[in-house]
């Protein structure tokens, strides 16, 4: 019943996919960013993330990927995602969303 869409719906990331790798920008900018967090953390620094609803849960994701282990067991890198409730919420009731 659903096949077809899961397929259509499958076979449209793909296709997105490759279009995003013909671009060598796209490649370029992806490696820029490794760089510059490797250099990042070499020099001691740490990785902030944040986002907006659904981005917020990638932020979250991204920094738990940078403190857990990522595909082989190897110390944690010091990230966090910006992401306190309470604060949030406090600062938005308080002072107005704009604050935040």
């Amino acid at each position: 019943m659903y096949q077809d869409l899961i397929r259509n719906e499958l076979n449209e990331a793909a296709e997105t996919l490759a279009n995003f790798l013909q671009d060598e920008a796209n490649i370029h900018a992806i490696q820029r960013a490794a760089v510059l967090l490797a250099d990042s953390f070499k020099a001691g620094g740490k990785v902030l993330s944040c986002g907006n609803g659904g981005s917020h849960c990638d932020a979250m994701h991204l920094a738990e990927e940078l403190t857990g282990r990522y595909r082989e067991n190897r110390p944690g890198y010091p990230a966090i995602a910006i992401s306190d409730v309470s604060h949030l919420s406090c600062v938005s009731n308080d002072f107005g969303y704009e604050y935040v």
